[in-house]
Protein backbone atom coordinates (compact mmCIF):
# COMPACT_ATOMS: atom_id res chain seq x y z
CA UNK A 1 0.00 0.00 0.00
CA UNK A 2 1.56 3.29 -1.18
CA UNK A 3 0.44 5.07 2.38
CA UNK A 4 2.67 2.38 4.34
CA UNK A 5 6.04 3.51 2.11
CA UNK A 6 4.97 6.57 2.56
CA UNK A 7 5.13 6.63 6.27
CA UNK A 8 8.39 4.54 6.16
CA UNK A 9 9.84 7.40 3.65
CA UNK A 10 8.95 9.95 6.15
CA UNK A 11 11.14 8.23 9.14
CA UNK A 12 14.24 7.91 6.99
CA UNK A 13 13.82 11.71 5.81
CA UNK A 14 13.86 12.95 9.76
CA UNK A 15 13.00 16.73 8.35
CA UNK A 16 10.27 16.99 11.34
CA UNK A 17 10.69 16.10 14.82
CA UNK A 18 9.10 12.58 16.21
CA UNK A 19 6.52 15.05 17.84
CA UNK A 20 4.57 15.40 14.53
CA UNK A 21 1.52 12.79 14.93
CA UNK A 22 -1.70 14.38 13.43
CA UNK A 23 -0.23 15.24 9.99
CA UNK A 24 2.96 14.99 8.16
CA UNK A 25 4.48 15.95 5.10
CA UNK A 26 7.22 14.91 2.45
CA UNK A 27 9.50 17.18 1.21
CA UNK A 28 10.68 13.92 -1.05
CA UNK A 29 7.31 14.08 -3.16
CA UNK A 30 5.20 17.26 -1.31
CA UNK A 31 2.60 14.59 -0.35
CA UNK A 32 0.05 15.13 3.06
CA UNK A 33 -0.74 12.54 5.33
CA UNK A 34 -3.62 13.53 7.43
CA UNK A 35 -2.80 10.82 10.50
CA UNK A 36 -5.21 11.37 12.93
CA UNK A 37 -8.27 12.07 10.38
CA UNK A 38 -9.83 8.86 8.40
CA UNK A 39 -12.46 8.47 5.56
CA UNK A 40 -14.77 7.99 8.20
CA UNK A 41 -14.65 11.02 9.86
CA UNK A 42 -15.76 12.66 7.14
CA UNK A 43 -18.86 11.09 6.17
CA UNK A 44 -19.24 11.64 9.76
CA UNK A 45 -19.59 15.10 9.32
CA UNK A 46 -21.89 15.08 6.27
CA UNK A 47 -24.20 13.43 8.34
CA UNK A 48 -24.22 14.93 11.21
CA UNK A 49 -23.56 18.45 10.32
CA UNK A 50 -24.52 18.82 6.64
CA UNK A 51 -26.89 21.38 6.67
CA UNK A 52 -24.86 23.62 9.53
CA UNK A 53 -22.05 23.56 7.24
CA UNK A 54 -23.73 25.23 4.47
CA UNK A 55 -24.92 27.74 7.38
CA UNK A 56 -21.10 28.14 7.65
CA UNK A 57 -20.24 28.49 4.24
CA UNK A 58 -22.92 31.42 4.32
CA UNK A 59 -21.10 33.44 7.00
CA UNK A 60 -23.95 32.56 9.88
CA UNK A 61 -23.32 31.36 13.47
CA UNK A 62 -22.56 27.53 14.16
CA UNK A 63 -23.13 25.48 17.20
CA UNK A 64 -20.34 24.37 19.71
CA UNK A 65 -20.86 20.80 18.54
CA UNK A 66 -19.72 21.64 15.39
CA UNK A 67 -17.25 24.03 16.01
CA UNK A 68 -15.42 21.00 17.72
CA UNK A 69 -15.59 18.98 15.17
CA UNK A 70 -14.30 21.06 12.81
CA UNK A 71 -11.56 22.54 15.15
CA UNK A 72 -10.08 18.80 15.06
CA UNK A 73 -9.61 18.43 11.08
CA UNK A 74 -9.20 22.16 10.10
CA UNK A 75 -6.46 23.51 11.51
CA UNK A 76 -4.59 20.37 11.03
CA UNK A 77 -5.59 20.42 7.08
CA UNK A 78 -4.53 24.16 6.68
CA UNK A 79 -1.17 23.73 8.66
CA UNK A 80 -0.03 20.88 6.33
CA UNK A 81 -1.30 22.54 3.19
CA UNK A 82 0.61 25.60 4.28
CA UNK A 83 3.33 23.21 4.02
CA UNK A 84 3.00 22.63 0.29
CA UNK A 85 2.59 26.22 -0.71
CA UNK A 86 5.66 27.13 0.67
CA UNK A 87 6.97 24.12 -1.00
CA UNK A 88 5.79 24.72 -4.67
CA UNK A 89 4.38 28.04 -4.66
CA UNK A 90 7.15 30.20 -3.04
CA UNK A 91 10.35 31.18 -5.12
CA UNK A 92 12.21 28.79 -2.27
CA UNK A 93 9.68 26.30 -2.76
CA UNK A 94 9.63 26.38 -6.85
CA UNK A 95 13.53 26.14 -6.51
CA UNK A 96 12.88 23.02 -4.15
CA UNK A 97 10.71 21.42 -7.05
CA UNK A 98 13.34 22.05 -9.54
CA UNK A 99 16.16 20.78 -7.28
CA UNK A 100 13.74 17.96 -6.88
CA UNK A 101 13.24 17.71 -10.64
CA UNK A 102 17.11 17.59 -11.40
CA UNK A 103 18.04 14.98 -9.10
CA UNK A 104 15.30 12.77 -9.93
CA UNK A 105 15.86 12.56 -13.57
CA UNK A 106 19.32 11.57 -13.19
CA UNK A 107 17.56 8.28 -12.34
CA UNK A 108 15.84 8.21 -15.67
CA UNK A 109 19.15 9.35 -17.67
CA UNK A 110 21.51 7.72 -15.66
CA UNK A 111 24.55 9.68 -16.88
CA UNK A 112 26.98 9.71 -13.89
CA UNK A 113 28.85 12.96 -14.90
CA UNK A 114 24.93 14.25 -13.26
CA UNK A 115 24.75 12.28 -10.28
CA UNK A 116 25.82 15.11 -8.23
CA UNK A 117 22.54 16.34 -8.37
CA UNK A 118 21.04 13.89 -6.64
CA UNK A 119 23.15 14.20 -3.88
CA UNK A 120 22.41 18.18 -3.89
CA UNK A 121 18.99 17.29 -3.16
CA UNK A 122 19.68 14.99 -0.80
CA UNK A 123 21.54 17.53 1.09
CA UNK A 124 19.05 20.42 0.75
CA UNK A 125 16.73 17.91 2.08
CA UNK A 126 18.68 16.56 5.03
CA UNK A 127 19.62 20.38 6.19
CA UNK A 128 16.21 21.60 6.61
CA UNK A 129 15.86 20.41 9.87
CA UNK A 130 19.76 21.15 11.32
CA UNK A 131 21.15 17.72 12.86
CA UNK A 132 20.64 17.05 16.44
CA UNK A 133 24.18 18.27 17.12
CA UNK A 134 22.84 21.67 16.33
CA UNK A 135 20.40 21.34 19.00
CA UNK A 136 21.16 21.72 22.81
CA UNK A 137 18.83 20.60 25.80
CA UNK A 138 19.92 21.19 29.12
CA UNK A 139 18.43 20.08 32.72
CA UNK A 140 16.94 23.31 33.63
CA UNK A 141 12.84 22.57 33.95
CA UNK A 142 10.92 24.14 31.13
CA UNK A 143 8.13 24.69 33.11
CA UNK A 144 9.10 27.84 34.38
CA UNK A 145 7.88 30.96 32.92
CA UNK A 146 8.64 33.69 31.18
CA UNK A 147 11.35 32.09 29.42
CA UNK A 148 14.09 34.09 29.05
CA UNK A 149 16.40 34.66 25.72
CA UNK A 150 19.65 35.37 23.65
CA UNK A 151 20.60 34.91 20.67
CA UNK A 152 24.01 33.53 19.81
CA UNK A 153 26.10 33.16 16.66
CA UNK A 154 28.62 29.61 15.51
CA UNK A 155 29.67 28.05 12.39
CA UNK A 156 28.02 25.25 10.13
CA UNK A 157 30.28 22.11 9.79
CA UNK A 158 30.61 21.21 6.42
CA UNK A 159 29.62 17.37 5.44
CA UNK A 160 33.25 16.42 5.99
CA UNK A 161 33.59 17.88 9.32
CA UNK A 162 35.64 21.13 8.66
CA UNK A 163 34.26 24.48 9.97
CA UNK A 164 32.38 26.51 6.66
CA UNK A 165 32.58 30.42 6.65
CA UNK A 166 28.93 30.21 7.05
CA UNK A 167 27.27 31.65 10.17
CA UNK A 168 23.98 29.56 12.40
CA UNK A 169 21.72 31.70 14.68
CA UNK A 170 21.01 30.06 17.87
CA UNK A 171 18.10 31.21 20.12
CA UNK A 172 19.36 30.35 23.68
CA UNK A 173 16.45 29.99 26.02
CA UNK A 174 16.70 29.37 29.76
CA UNK A 175 13.70 29.54 32.52
CA UNK A 176 12.78 32.63 34.56
CA UNK A 177 15.17 31.77 37.38
CA UNK A 178 18.17 31.80 34.33
CA UNK A 179 18.60 27.49 34.08
CA UNK A 180 19.55 26.95 31.10
CA UNK A 181 16.61 25.05 28.95
CA UNK A 182 17.33 24.50 25.39
CA UNK A 183 19.98 26.03 22.43
CA UNK A 184 17.90 25.66 18.92
CA UNK A 185 19.25 27.19 15.48
CA UNK A 186 17.02 29.11 12.99
CA UNK A 187 17.05 26.73 10.62
CA UNK A 188 14.35 25.97 7.59
CA UNK A 189 11.92 23.91 9.41
CA UNK A 190 11.72 27.20 11.43
CA UNK A 191 10.69 29.17 9.12
CA UNK A 192 8.28 26.45 7.09
CA UNK A 193 6.65 26.13 10.59
CA UNK A 194 6.28 29.60 11.61
CA UNK A 195 4.16 30.05 8.45
CA UNK A 196 2.31 26.65 9.00
CA UNK A 197 1.41 27.53 12.87
CA UNK A 198 0.35 30.93 11.47
CA UNK A 199 -2.15 30.39 9.36
CA UNK A 200 -3.39 26.56 11.37
CA UNK A 201 -3.89 29.64 14.39
CA UNK A 202 -5.71 31.57 12.15
CA UNK A 203 -7.92 29.24 10.26
CA UNK A 204 -8.75 28.40 14.11
CA UNK A 205 -10.00 31.66 14.99
CA UNK A 206 -12.13 32.12 11.80
CA UNK A 207 -14.06 29.06 12.94
CA UNK A 208 -13.98 31.07 16.47
CA UNK A 209 -15.30 33.85 14.98
CA UNK A 210 -18.27 31.96 14.04
CA UNK A 211 -19.62 31.26 17.23
CA UNK A 212 -21.73 32.76 19.91
CA UNK A 213 -19.66 35.29 21.80
CA UNK A 214 -19.78 33.74 25.02
CA UNK A 215 -18.55 30.87 23.62
CA UNK A 216 -15.70 32.17 21.84
CA UNK A 217 -13.96 34.40 24.66
CA UNK A 218 -13.96 31.05 26.66
CA UNK A 219 -12.52 28.54 23.73
CA UNK A 220 -10.33 32.12 22.58
CA UNK A 221 -8.88 32.09 26.17
CA UNK A 222 -8.28 28.10 26.51
CA UNK A 223 -6.67 28.22 22.77
CA UNK A 224 -4.32 31.12 23.67
CA UNK A 225 -2.62 28.91 26.58
CA UNK A 226 -2.18 25.94 24.23
CA UNK A 227 -0.19 28.18 21.74
CA UNK A 228 1.57 29.11 24.57
CA UNK A 229 2.39 25.83 25.61
CA UNK A 230 3.54 24.68 22.37
CA UNK A 231 6.07 27.77 22.72
CA UNK A 232 7.20 26.79 26.14
CA UNK A 233 8.16 23.26 24.79
CA UNK A 234 11.37 22.78 24.94
CA UNK A 235 11.17 20.10 23.09
CA UNK A 236 10.75 21.27 19.99
CA UNK A 237 11.87 25.14 20.09
CA UNK A 238 13.53 24.86 16.66
CA UNK A 239 9.97 24.92 15.08
CA UNK A 240 9.27 28.01 17.40
CA UNK A 241 12.46 29.83 17.51
CA UNK A 242 10.84 32.14 14.81
CA UNK A 243 8.34 33.51 16.70
CA UNK A 244 10.37 33.79 20.07
CA UNK A 245 12.81 35.66 17.83
CA UNK A 246 9.83 38.35 16.78
CA UNK A 247 8.37 38.56 20.16
CA UNK A 248 11.46 39.15 22.03
CA UNK A 249 12.95 41.87 19.88
CA UNK A 250 9.52 43.45 19.11
CA UNK A 251 8.47 43.28 22.90
CA UNK A 252 5.12 41.52 21.69
CA UNK A 253 3.41 40.40 24.22
CA UNK A 254 0.16 38.78 22.48
CA UNK A 255 0.48 35.56 20.76
CA UNK A 256 -1.45 35.59 18.45
CA UNK A 257 -0.06 38.73 16.84
CA UNK A 258 3.78 37.40 17.33
CA UNK A 259 2.11 34.78 14.77
CA UNK A 260 1.36 36.84 12.31
CA UNK A 261 4.72 39.13 12.13
CA UNK A 262 6.49 36.20 12.56
CA UNK A 263 4.61 34.67 9.69
CA UNK A 264 4.10 37.53 6.95
CA UNK A 265 8.82 37.72 7.53
CA UNK A 266 9.03 33.93 6.65
CA UNK A 267 6.96 34.96 3.68
CA UNK A 268 9.11 37.68 3.07
CA UNK A 269 12.14 35.22 3.27
CA UNK A 270 11.14 32.47 1.04
CA UNK A 271 10.28 34.99 -1.74
CA UNK A 272 13.39 36.71 -1.67
CA UNK A 273 14.69 36.26 -5.08
CA UNK A 274 18.48 34.69 -5.06
CA UNK A 275 19.05 37.93 -7.48
CA UNK A 276 18.73 40.14 -4.38
CA UNK A 277 20.66 38.15 -1.91
CA UNK A 278 24.07 39.70 -3.28
CA UNK A 279 22.47 43.63 -2.72
CA UNK A 280 21.57 42.45 0.75
CA UNK A 281 25.20 41.49 1.64
CA UNK A 282 26.88 43.99 0.63
CA UNK A 283 24.66 46.58 2.27
CA UNK A 284 26.19 47.78 5.46
CA UNK A 285 22.53 48.28 6.82
CA UNK A 286 22.02 43.95 7.38
CA UNK A 287 24.43 44.36 9.73
CA UNK A 288 23.67 47.51 11.70
CA UNK A 289 20.52 46.24 12.21
CA UNK A 290 22.12 42.94 14.19
CA UNK A 291 24.50 44.47 15.50
CA UNK A 292 27.46 43.78 14.46
CA UNK A 293 28.93 45.89 11.85
CA UNK A 294 32.09 46.80 13.45
CA UNK A 295 32.85 43.03 13.79
CA UNK A 296 34.55 42.04 10.62
CA UNK A 297 34.70 38.69 11.48
CA UNK A 298 31.20 38.33 12.10
CA UNK A 299 30.02 40.61 8.93
CA UNK A 300 32.11 37.97 6.83
CA UNK A 301 30.04 34.80 8.46
CA UNK A 302 26.82 36.79 7.60
CA UNK A 303 27.88 38.26 4.33
CA UNK A 304 29.10 34.35 3.74
CA UNK A 305 25.37 33.01 4.25
CA UNK A 306 23.32 35.49 2.35
CA UNK A 307 25.55 34.82 -0.78
CA UNK A 308 24.41 31.11 0.27
CA UNK A 309 21.11 32.05 0.28
CA UNK A 310 20.35 31.14 3.78
CA UNK A 311 16.63 32.38 4.40
CA UNK A 312 16.78 31.63 8.24
CA UNK A 313 20.16 34.13 8.62
CA UNK A 314 18.06 36.58 6.37
CA UNK A 315 15.07 35.83 8.37
CA UNK A 316 17.24 37.14 11.45
CA UNK A 317 18.34 40.65 10.20
CA UNK A 318 14.95 41.74 8.65
CA UNK A 319 13.02 40.63 11.99
CA UNK A 320 15.96 43.02 13.65
CA UNK A 321 15.87 46.11 10.36
CA UNK A 322 11.71 45.77 10.61
CA UNK A 323 10.93 49.11 12.10
CA UNK A 324 9.27 49.03 15.94
CA UNK A 325 5.47 49.36 16.42
CA UNK A 326 2.94 49.76 18.84
CA UNK A 327 0.27 47.56 17.24
CA UNK A 328 0.76 46.66 13.31
CA UNK A 329 -2.19 46.14 11.43
CA UNK A 330 -2.10 44.01 8.10
CA UNK A 331 -1.69 47.06 6.15
CA UNK A 332 0.91 48.53 7.93
CA UNK A 333 2.56 45.50 8.62
CA UNK A 334 2.70 45.50 4.67
CA UNK A 335 3.98 48.93 4.28
CA UNK A 336 5.99 48.40 7.23
CA UNK A 337 8.22 45.52 5.25
CA UNK A 338 8.44 47.45 2.18
CA UNK A 339 10.25 49.74 3.80
CA UNK A 340 12.45 47.36 5.63
CA UNK A 341 13.17 46.50 1.91
CA UNK A 342 14.62 49.71 1.12
CA UNK A 343 16.89 49.91 4.38
CA UNK A 344 19.12 47.32 2.36
CA UNK A 345 18.56 49.57 -1.14
CA UNK A 346 16.10 47.33 -2.34
CA UNK A 347 12.74 49.09 -3.84
CA UNK A 348 9.47 46.68 -3.15
CA UNK A 349 8.95 47.00 -6.46
CA UNK A 350 12.39 45.71 -7.61
CA UNK A 351 11.90 42.78 -5.47
CA UNK A 352 8.32 41.58 -7.15
CA UNK A 353 9.91 41.88 -10.91
CA UNK A 354 12.98 39.95 -9.87
CA UNK A 355 10.58 37.43 -8.28
CA UNK A 356 8.55 37.04 -10.70
CA UNK A 357 11.45 36.66 -13.26
CA UNK A 358 12.99 33.67 -11.16
CA UNK A 359 9.52 32.10 -10.94
CA UNK A 360 9.09 31.77 -14.53
CA UNK A 361 12.52 30.67 -15.51
CA UNK A 362 12.78 27.70 -11.98
CA UNK A 363 9.09 26.62 -12.78
CA UNK A 364 9.64 25.71 -16.43
CA UNK A 365 11.05 22.41 -16.81
CA UNK A 366 11.37 21.81 -20.33
CA UNK A 367 10.10 18.17 -21.72
CA UNK A 368 10.40 17.16 -18.16
CA UNK A 369 10.52 13.17 -17.04
CA UNK A 370 8.32 13.43 -14.49
CA UNK A 371 4.25 14.25 -15.31
CA UNK A 372 3.30 14.73 -11.54
CA UNK A 373 6.39 17.24 -10.82
CA UNK A 374 5.39 18.94 -14.03
CA UNK A 375 1.74 19.87 -13.20
CA UNK A 376 3.06 20.67 -9.62
CA UNK A 377 5.39 22.82 -11.18
CA UNK A 378 2.63 24.23 -13.09
CA UNK A 379 0.46 24.75 -9.86
CA UNK A 380 3.31 26.53 -8.20
CA UNK A 381 3.56 28.96 -10.18
CA UNK A 382 0.15 29.69 -10.99
CA UNK A 383 0.01 29.66 -7.14
CA UNK A 384 3.18 32.15 -6.91
CA UNK A 385 0.88 34.91 -9.14
CA UNK A 386 -2.33 34.43 -7.28
CA UNK A 387 -0.51 34.59 -3.72
CA UNK A 388 0.57 38.10 -1.66
CA UNK A 389 4.45 37.79 -1.17
CA UNK A 390 4.11 38.12 2.64
CA UNK A 391 1.27 35.40 3.00
CA UNK A 392 -1.98 38.07 3.47
CA UNK A 393 -5.12 36.62 2.68
CA UNK A 394 -4.79 33.16 1.18
CA UNK A 395 -7.53 31.90 0.16
CA UNK A 396 -7.40 27.50 0.05
CA UNK A 397 -10.42 27.34 -2.46
CA UNK A 398 -8.39 29.49 -4.95
CA UNK A 399 -5.49 27.72 -5.24
CA UNK A 400 -4.15 24.29 -6.58
CA UNK A 401 -3.91 21.22 -4.25
CA UNK A 402 -3.04 17.82 -4.19
CA UNK A 403 -4.88 15.07 -2.87
CA UNK A 404 -4.21 13.96 0.54
CA UNK A 405 -3.88 10.81 2.75
CA UNK A 406 -5.60 9.94 5.11
CA UNK A 407 -4.91 7.50 8.34
CA UNK A 408 -6.79 4.63 6.60
CA UNK A 409 -5.05 4.54 3.64
CA UNK A 410 -7.92 6.47 1.92
CA UNK A 411 -7.04 9.71 -0.04
CA UNK A 412 -9.02 12.60 -0.54
CA UNK A 413 -9.23 16.04 -2.11
CA UNK A 414 -10.64 19.12 0.77
CA UNK A 415 -9.49 22.56 -1.00
CA UNK A 416 -8.21 23.90 -3.81
CA UNK A 417 -10.01 24.68 -7.06
CA UNK A 418 -11.54 22.48 -9.28
CA UNK A 419 -10.82 21.35 -13.33
CA UNK A 420 -7.02 22.39 -12.94
CA UNK A 421 -4.42 20.02 -14.30
CA UNK A 422 -2.86 19.15 -10.54
CA UNK A 423 -6.61 17.74 -10.19
CA UNK A 424 -6.11 14.64 -12.88
CA UNK A 425 -3.28 13.52 -9.99
CA UNK A 426 -4.46 11.00 -7.17
CA UNK A 427 -2.17 11.03 -4.15
CA UNK A 428 -1.25 7.62 -5.19
CA UNK A 429 -0.29 8.65 -8.63
CA UNK A 430 2.33 11.51 -6.95
CA UNK A 431 3.66 9.00 -4.90
CA UNK A 432 4.54 5.92 -6.89
CA UNK A 433 5.96 7.97 -10.12
CA UNK A 434 8.24 9.92 -7.80
CA UNK A 435 8.78 7.32 -5.66
CA UNK A 436 11.13 6.38 -8.40
CA UNK A 437 13.67 9.23 -7.83
CA UNK A 438 13.30 9.26 -4.10
CA UNK A 439 14.59 5.88 -3.73
CA UNK A 440 17.29 6.59 -6.32
CA UNK A 441 18.40 10.02 -4.24
CA UNK A 442 18.68 8.30 -1.40
CA UNK A 443 20.95 4.64 -2.58
CA UNK A 444 22.96 7.07 -4.76
CA UNK A 445 23.63 9.50 -1.38
CA UNK A 446 25.17 6.32 0.65
CA UNK A 447 27.36 5.71 -2.22
CA UNK A 448 28.99 9.21 -1.63
CA UNK A 449 32.10 8.53 0.51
Amino acid sequence: MPLNKFKNQLKSANVFAPVDTLGSFDFYNNLICLDSVDYQTFENMRNNHGAKIVSLEKGERIDSNLYYDLEKIVPLVVHEYTHFIDCTSTLWGLNHLSLMNSAYETCIEQREINFHYAKKFYDHVRTLRLPDYYTFKYEGDGSSRPWQWRASIGKLFSSDGQLTNRAVVFMRFSNSNGDDLVRSPLSMVSLLEATAMKHEIFSKLELLNHCDDKFRLVELASYKRSILDYLYNKEITEYSACVHCVANIHSIKDVIEAFSITSAIARLCLNMPKSLFGRIAESNSAYEAIGISGNEELVELFKASLNFFDRGILFYIIVHALPKSQEYTQASLESALKKTLEIFGITYAEYEENGNVEALTTAYFKDGKFHSLNLMAQAGFNNYALLNRFGFNTSYDKVELPEVYLGDCTSIRLFGCKDLPLNELTADDIFDELSIGNEWVKRFAEACL
